[in-house]
């Protein structure tokens, strides 16, 4: 059986779980960084003041957000993507092998898959029924119109 924590610990524990908890929405992570059984923010809940299940709820939310903003901002913005497009061979000073990179290309990447679940969720047009193309209804643009747009290149437009 593991030992009781005083007061102080677990006031550390609870609050570091809850940050971190918050910051990646990661469960069995946020145990980890606090030190404390997956189990633990459970018993909590269950036994400990309402303000506990608050907090707890409060930084299920943070979290969720946090994931909402990297989603968007990686079907949006796009991440940075280095490539090397040029190098050769070449000779440490000690005669072992190396590879020396010449030339290297940067370019932001955007995720259509991302970006088209986005609309799916959240904007009524676009769910998968495909309601604005079936129904005829001009004022929807629909999900397979919108897929030919980003294959075609003109999403932008």
């Amino acid at each position: 059986m593991a030992a009781r924590l005083t007061v102080r610990q677990r006031h550390k524990a609870m609050t570091t779980f809850l940050a971190e908890f918050a910051a990646t929405s990661n469960w069995t992570g946020a145990c980890a960084k606090a030190g404390i059984a997956r189990n633990l923010p459970n018993v909590w809940a269950e036994f400990d003041t309402d303000q506990f299940v608050g907090l707890m709820a409060e930084a299920r939310l943070e979290g969720e957000d946090a994931l909402r903003l990297e989603v968007r901002r990686r079907a949006i913005d796009g991440v940075t993507e280095t490539k090397i497009t040029r190098e050769r061979q070449g000779l440490n000073a000690d005669g072992t092998p190396i590879l020396v990179v010449i030339k290297t290309e940067t370019r932001i990447v955007r995720s259509n898959s991302i970006l088209m679940r986005l609309a799916e969720a959240w904007l009524p047009e676009f769910k998968r029924d495909g309601a604005g193309d079936a129904a005829g209804d001009d004022d929807k643009i629909g999900l397979e119109t919108l897929r030919g747009w980003i294959e075609d290149g003109e999403a932008a437009n």
